[in-house]
């Protein structure tokens, strides 16, 4: 996962892989009906500027398309304004 060619920020190869847990959930007042969705995905991050870069797996990202669906998301420019 981490690329050879270096980071996709700032080009450094002090790139290092780690294991990565991840609480998927959308932002605002949403997020209290909306299930949270774990991932535990290898994350690469840039030692130098800190840029990750990780992937899910086939099967749960089919269960994050399932559960937000486009539609049901909110608006994030609408949100960043109401915050």
């Amino acid at each position: 996962m981490c690329s050879i060619a270096g980071c996709h920020s700032c080009s450094s190869k002090n790139q290092r892989k780690f294991n990565g847990e991840l609480a998927l959930h959308v932002p605002g007042p949403e997020s209290l009906s909306t299930p949270i969705v774990w991932a535990f995905p290898e994350v690469c991050i840039c030692l130098d500027c800190g840029f990750a870069v990780l992937a899910l797996e086939d099967e749960l990202l089919k269960e994050v398309r399932e559960i937000y669906r486009d539609d049901e998301l909110p608006d994030p420019d609408k949100w960043a304004r109401a915050s």
